[in-house]
């Protein structure tokens, strides 16, 4: 982690998809949050970067939250690894 710190614990995103800090968590207890909090089946688990800031939903709604990417492949000092499981 580079000595950044993260408030990011895990969280429920649109779409089926749940994120949970690949920094303070193993894939086995993402996968145990993921049950407990979703009750859900898991069909798969990917990586991605969760980022707090402001954007735009689906709806057109503008939010300042936590925002999941699974395709971003750059670096930057702002976005935190995670499990996303859905």
């Amino acid at each position: 982690m580079d000595g950044k710190k993260s408030k990011f614990e895990y969280e429920s995103f649109t779409d089926g998809f749940f994120a949970v800090n690949k920094d303070k968590y193993t894939k086995e207890q993402a996968v145990e949050l993921f049950l407990e909090e979703t009750c859900g089946i898991v069909h798969e688990i990917i990586t991605g970067t969760v980022y707090f800031g402001f954007g735009v939903d689906e709806d057109g709604e503008k939010h300042n939250c936590w925002w999941l990417d699974i395709d971003y492949t750059g670096s930057s000092a702002r976005r935190f690894p995670v499990w996303v499981i859905r």
